[in-house]
C-alpha cells in the first residue's frame, strides 16, 4: 500500500482481546520502503502516545539514521534502534519483538539489536486503536508536525508471542501458516496499477 505522507493512514479500532498484547511476549513484522531524509516515519503505532502512556511503536527516523521501536508500560519505557533508517527506496522487512525480558529489532534477517524490556502491560484497559502509517494523534497533530509515513507498507502482522528466527524468516518469505494460533493481525495489501 502506498502512503503519501500527507493524509494516508489505516486505523484498526478495537477493544478486542485479540489486539491486546498485554504483559507477554509479542512480535510485529512489516515490509516497508521509503526514501525520506528527515523527520519520523511511523510504520505501526499501537494504543496511545506520550510519556507514561501504554503503547508500542515502530518507525523509521531518517533524521537520526535509525529504525526505532519502543514500548511503554505506563511506568517504564524502553526502545531499541538500528544503525540505519533504510531510506534507500528499497523494500525491507522489519521484525520487532518483546522476548524474555528483551526488546529486539532486526531488518532483513540481519543483526538483531536489543535492549532490556520492562515487565508490565503495554495495552490500556480502555478502548484503543492501532495505527498503520501514522501516530495516534493524526489528524490532530500539533501545528507544524506531520508524522505520517511516506512510502510503501505491506504484509503487516502482529503475533501474540515472540517468533523464532526461523519463523520470522518464513514470514519474510510470505508464508501464511506461521504461528497461526497467535497471529492477531495480518494486513497483506494488494493493488492494481
Amino acid at each position: 500500500m502506498a502512503f503519501d505522507g500527507q493524509d494516508d493512514y489505516l486505523r484498526l479500532v478495537s477493544r478486542s482481546d485479540s489486539l491486546r498484547l498485554g504483559t507477554g511476549d509479542f512480535t510485529v513484522t512489516a515490509w516497508f520502503q521509503h526514501s525520506a531524509t528527515t523527520g519520523a516515519q511511523p510504520i505501526i503505532w499501537g494504543y496511545g502516545m506520550g510519556s507514561g502512556v501504554q503503547q508500542f511503536w515502530l518507525r523509521a527516523e531518517p533524521g537520526n539514521g535509525t529504525l526505532r521501536a519502543a514500548i511503554d508500560t505506563g511506568t517504564a519505557f524502553a526502545d531499541v534502534r538500528t544503525t540505519s533508517s533504510y531510506n534507500d527506496g528499497q523494500w525491507h522487512h522489519a521484525v520487532f519483538k518483546r522476548q524474555a525480558g528483551r526488546l529486539l529489532l532486526s531488518v532483513d534477517g540481519g543483526q538483531e539489536f536489543g535492549a532490556a524490556a520492562p515487565a508490565g502491560d503495554i495495552t490500556p484497559s480502555a478502548q484503543f486503536s492501532v495505527h498503520i502509517g501514522a501516530r495516534p494523534d493524526f489528524p490532530n497533530q500539533p501545528a507544524g508536525l506531520t508524522e505520517l509515513f511516506r512510502g510503501g507498507l505491506d504484509d503487516v502482522r502482529i503475533f501474540g508471542r515472540a517468533l523464532t528466527a526461523q519463523e520470522a524468516a518464513q514470514v519474510k518469505g510470505g508464508a501464511l501458516d506461521v504461528a497461526d494460533e497467535q497471529e492477531r493481525v495480518r494486513l497483506g495489501f494488494s493493488s492494481i496499477w
